[in-house]
């Protein structure tokens, strides 16, 4: 499946997605330095079923990765748009896939650090990167509703 066709071919103006759709649709063009656009290598935002996006999403959400190249946050606006439209929430963070922040590093870092602040689980204020680790691989997916018609 690629998620970059999924939202091109299911999106509409009216959903909290499309404000990712300039962002997505020219994520391999780039502007040379006479401002000509030209297209650079062609991402692949290929999962084979909902389980690689899942993981996906887990792998975006590690204490390393940024979100300084347009390919990351591509991915990460593409995998909440399609889990989303699966009809998936997560359960520790019920809106961040209906409603994910511009900003990726906005849930990945400081929503997530604070929960685990919130519940307890850091160390004097310090969220240790295992325990990040731990936290995401435990977030829980629920199959909510089927959204796609």
């Amino acid at each position: 499946m690629d998620l970059k066709v999924f939202y091109m071919n299911n999106i509409k103006e009216s959903e909290y997605h499309y404000r990712f759709y300039k962002s997505i649709k020219s994520v391999d063009q780039v502007d040379d330095i006479f401002g000509e656009s030209h297209y650079v290598e062609d991402y692949g935002f290929e999962v084979f079923d909902v389980e690689e996006a899942i993981t996906k999403f887990r792998e975006l959400c590690q204490p390393e990765v940024s979100f300084y190249d347009n390919e990351k946050k591509c991915w990460f606006y593409l995998v909440t748009y399609y889990l989303f439209k699966l009809g998936y929430v997560i359960k520790e963070f019920p809106r961040i896939l209906a409603h994910p922040p511009t900003d990726p590093s906005e849930f990945t870092y400081g929503q997530i650090r604070n929960k685990i602040i919130a519940d307890g689980n850091d160390e004097n204020g310090i969220v240790r990167y295992a325990m990040r680790r731990r936290y995401i691989a435990n977030l829980s997916f629920e199959l909510k509703s089927e959204h796609i018609k």
